[in-house]
């Protein structure tokens, strides 16, 4: 059996789609029978530090291209040259009907993206992402099995992408099972308040609904908390990181004092920013979408309070241990965020950091093996 592995999602900073395609190529190796042949595509001069040594894999790079281009004529291409049995595309791209069983990953609905970020696109761009979204719908509808990273992806997907439920499965994403030991490794004690802080991610992404941080840390301190408020991920020179310091400040906030600016932690500062969550009173999940909801799992399981819009599948993967809040009424979630951070049960931390580190990225790997499997069993029967 010769698998071929679509890793083109792969960059040297490694976050979100890339950080899944980083974990599952360490471990699927452990996990696929003696006798398979992997070969892993990428694009040259993308593939992250150390990686390229993992597993008994062919590494093939490729020239950079578009993303439509590769999956739709370079791609169909390299299944004939390299005599591939099986292909597997470790993200939701431009693709159609193969001549090998594939399994493709689905990791968000961009119907549901475009929503939650409340884009305004002019006419061409609006004409560009459909016909990209089609090309991305028609890999989907013509995978042999779709591997979605929730439920709730999984049952959008017919509706999203016209994909039929049957051949949809939900794998959950994973945590490292050292994240305990990374948040309290030698990385210097965080402190930017005696009376602690919050925690807030900001990275552009119009779906993070970032811009109503200045209003919620308002309503947050003006219920008793008396901590500080950190945003990290920011691009610090961009306009949208601007505008939420002179939002802050035009509230009366001190920048160093009452709030502090981070830049973004790349894998290399991965501890890092672990412990920036290990040691905050509260992280403030604002998304208005997420597929998954990553950020949120790793502050429940290093035992930090999260309150969360609960949007997209951030509901399914929290359960109940969240403070969960409506955007349209930051005054009261500003109530219950500060009441929650006062009111905190032990017990109930315990039981949360044992949930949310249950979730982990060998489950993630034995997921993606048993599909694909499942696809060689059928491989004769022509499974697509």
């Amino acid at each position: 059996m010769h698998l071929l592995i679509d890793a083109t999602c792969l960059g040297k900073r490694l976050k979100g789609v890339g950080r899944y395609s980083n974990e599952v190529l360490r471990r699927l190796p452990s996990y696929l029978p003696e006798g398979w042949r992997v070969t892993v595509l990428v694009f040259d001069r993308e593939l992250p530090a150390g990686l390229e040594g993992v597993g008994p894999f062919n590494w093939v790079r490729v020239s950079q291209c578009g993303e439509s281009w590769f999956g739709l004529i370079v791609l169909k291409r390299l299944i004939r040259d390299l005599q591939a049995d099986a292909l597997l595309r470790l993200a939701d791209s431009s693709g159609h009907r193969y001549a090998v069983p594939t399994v493709s990953v689905c990791h968000d609905i961009d119907q549901l993206i475009f929503q939650a970020a409340k884009l305004r696109l002019n006419p061409l761009r609006r004409i560009v992402l459909m016909l990209r979204q089609w090309a991305k719908a028609r890999g989907l509808r013509a995978s042999t099995s779709v591997l979605c990273v929730s439920d709730f992806i999984r049952s959008r997907m017919f509706s999203g992408y016209g994909v039929e439920l049957d051949r949809c499965v939900t794998h959950y994403l994973g945590l490292d099972v050292s994240i305990g030991a990374a948040a309290a490794s030698s990385v210097d004690a965080v402190a930017y308040s005696d009376g602690g802080y919050l925690l807030a991610i900001a990275t552009g992404d119009s779906r993070e609904q970032a811009c109503m941080l200045p209003e919620l840390f308002q309503a947050i301190r003006s219920h008793g908390y008396q901590g500080a408020l950190v945003i990290a991920g920011l691009d610090l020179n961009a306009s949208y990181a601007l505008n939420l310091t002179d939002s802050l400040v035009s509230r009366g906030f001190q920048q160093g004092v009452d709030f502090y600016r981070l830049g973004f932690f790349d894998a290399s500062r991965y501890d890092e920013l672990l412990q920036h969550f290990a040691q905050a009173d509260a992280y403030l999940e604002t998304s208005g979408h997420e597929g998954f909801g990553m950020q949120q799992l790793e502050a429940l399981a290093l035992g930090t309070l999260v309150a969360s819009t609960g949007a997209g599948a951030l509901r399914e993967i929290g359960r109940d241990f969240p403070v969960y809040f409506d955007a349209e009424k930051l005054d009261d979630a500003g109530l219950r965020i500060a009441s929650a951070i006062r009111d905190r049960d032990p017990n109930r931390i315990a039981e949360q950091i044992e949930y949310a580190r249950s979730f982990n990225w060998d489950q993630t790997a034995q997921a993606v093996a048993r599909v694909l499997l499942d696809c060689e069993d059928h491989n004769s029967e022509s499974c697509i």
